[in-house]
């Protein structure tokens, strides 16, 4: 990556480029909580099961292109590619971090 993305964010997503479920969720904090789709996942089991079908569902691959912090947040812009309608899109990642783990994420 040519840009700065900080640590845990950098992890998740070579992570989950490397399409790995259990590093994936390993840089999630134990309450985490997801937004994606609409929809909210939360803790480590029900986001391992989140990670586990996007993976098989969409075989999306995410590039970081921009990062932003702002409040607390780091909101990383990515280029998406995967099995999914309008592929590729741009997606900002909203991540929130405690310590050294992901303890919040919103995708749209």
């Amino acid at each position: 990556m040519s840009i700065l993305v900080p640590a845990v964010a950098r992890e998740y997503f070579a992570a989950a480029s490397a399409f790995d479920v259990d590093r994936t969720v390993a840089v999630f904090a134990e309450d985490a909580l997801v937004r994606d789709e609409g929809k909210d996942i939360r803790g480590r089991e029900a986001i391992h099961q989140w990670v586990a079908r996007t993976m098989r569902e969409y075989s999306a691959v995410a590039t970081p292109e921009q990062v932003d912090v702002r409040d607390g947040i780091v909101a990383v812009t990515a280029l998406v590619s995967g099995r999914f309608p309008g592929s590729p899109v741009r997606l900002t990642y909203g991540f929130t971090v405690a310590g050294n783990r992901i303890a919040g994420l919103e995708i749209h």
